[in-house]
């Protein structure tokens, strides 16, 4: 699977969150690979699941940062949409080796593009994911 539609199934995956359970998670995500999209090979699958596991595991963290950049918005305020893109962005761009930031940045807006609540989610998305990314190189020197 590319790193494209593994970011994608994981974003829809993550959205789940917003409708139940923090303790139902694990199940809603083997509910999504199993039922929503049973043409994933087991790898798939079990890569799918890690990735929403990963970034679960960091959402505290990466709610700090997406407060601190967005603008005066609180995280209540954020489009659950926009919400599930930038927490899987800021993970990738803090623990993800494999995924350069800008590339993590320039996904996640693509992400917010398709799926956003307004035309304005890519921006906001870059926006917000654009000053978190200086902060972090800012931090590494």
């Amino acid at each position: 699977m590319k790193r494209t539609e593994l970011r994608t199934y994981a974003f829809e995956a993550l959205f789940r969150e917003f409708f139940h359970d923090e303790n139902d998670m694990e199940e809603q995500v083997k509910l999504y690979v199993d039922d929503v999209e049973p043409e994933l090979s087991q790898e798939d699958k079990d890569a799918v699941s890690e990735r929403v596991r990963q970034v679960l595991e960091h959402q505290t963290e990466a709610d700090e940062l997406i407060s601190k950049y967005s603008a005066k918005w609180s995280i209540q305020r954020i489009g659950h949409t926009d919400l599930t893109i930038l927490r899987q962005a800021v993970y990738e761009m803090i623990y993800d080796d494999m995924v350069p930031g800008q590339v993590a940045i320039n996904e996640a807006v693509e992400l917010a593009k398709k799926y956003g609540a307004d035309d304005n989610s890519g921006a906001y998305v870059n926006g917000v994911l654009g000053g978190i990314w200086k902060f972090l190189q800012n931090q590494e020197h």
